[in-house]
């Protein structure tokens, strides 16, 4: 690692000055009144003149000048005094006239810029007025930038509200699709509702049905079942009623036959009459002959 002691001493002088400023020049009027260290200056100057022309003045009378020489020497030393005092009280004079006229053109329209930027900041001022150009110097171009920063300003907070305005329509409007889409909302919601009441009443309806297709699947069953013995029972007569027909056909034919022998047996009776009757007849003719 280096060391570089002039660096060091700078930072050390830098750090000093910084101190030295926020102690005693924290302002331009305190920087300003630092001038009056010249007035300073001047009047210890005269006072160190005065101490010197004392002391010569002393000098000067323990020596053997007459008193026109001491005189003149007396003349010229009170006109340097009193030089010494002239150049304190003008340069007093200068000093007030260069503080007061660098307050006047520096300090005042730093101020008036600094509390209109206050206002603004603090939210206060009023962005529509520019700051006044009070000089004609590098503070009226800081003023000038300051306004044409300010403009820049009011263009963009122009341009906010137009945004904010337009936030503002296309927010109502976002309501109210919000509040549409909310209703629109509640009336599904009320249609479900009816939907799952109806979805339930139909599910109940199908539970029925199904218990009533249950009851009929074994009715069916059953009646299959039934169908069926019938159905056997059907075919066990079916086969009894043929031979019931056969037998009635046998029967048929038997009484065909009864039929025929019971026309021979009437026959046969009328012959038997016919001879019975013949035989009365004659056997009362045999009676009548006998009688």
């Amino acid at each position: 690692m280096i060391f570089h002691p002039r660096s060091s001493d700078m930072q050390t002088l830098k750090a000093l000055y910084e101190s030295v400023e926020k102690q005693f020049f924290d302002t331009l009027t305190k920087k300003l009144s630092s001038l009056f260290l010249l007035v300073l200056v001047s009047a210890l100057l005269y006072w160190v003149a005065l101490n010197i022309r004392s002391d010569i003045m002393l000098q000067l009378h323990g020596t053997q000048l007459d008193a026109a020489e001491l005189g003149k020497i007396q003349g010229q030393l009170d006109v340097l005094s009193n030089a010494i005092l002239l150049s304190t009280l003008f340069t007093l004079v200068m000093v007030s006239f260069m503080v007061w006229y660098f307050r006047h053109l520096i300090v005042r329209p730093v101020m008036f810029m600094t509390h209109a930027l206050e206002e603004i900041a603090n939210g206060e001022g009023d962005l529509s007025r520019d700051l006044p150009l009070l000089t004609h110097d590098e503070i009226r171009v800081l003023a000038s930038t300051c306004n044409r920063f300010l403009a820049k300003q009011r263009e963009v907070i122009s341009s906010i509200q137009a945004l904010t305005v337009q936030i503002a329509v296309e927010s109502a409007r976002s309501l109210k699709n919000i509040s549409d889409s909310s209703d629109s909302a509640t009336d599904q919601a009320r249609f479900a509702r009816e939907v799952m009441d109806q979805s339930n009443m139909a599910v109940g309806s199908i539970e029925d049905v199904s218990q009533q297709t249950q009851g009929i699947s074994t009715t069916t069953a059953q009646n299959l079942s039934m169908a069926r013995d019938s159905y056997a029972e059907l075919l066990e007569v079916t086969g009894n009623i043929s031979q019931i027909s056969s037998s009635l056909n046998e029967f048929g034919g038997l009484v065909s036959g009864l039929n025929e022998r019971s026309s021979s047996i009437k026959s046969i009776v009328g012959l038997i009459q016919q001879i019975s009757s013949q035989t009365n007849l004659l056997a009362l003719n045999a009676a009548i002959e006998a009688a």
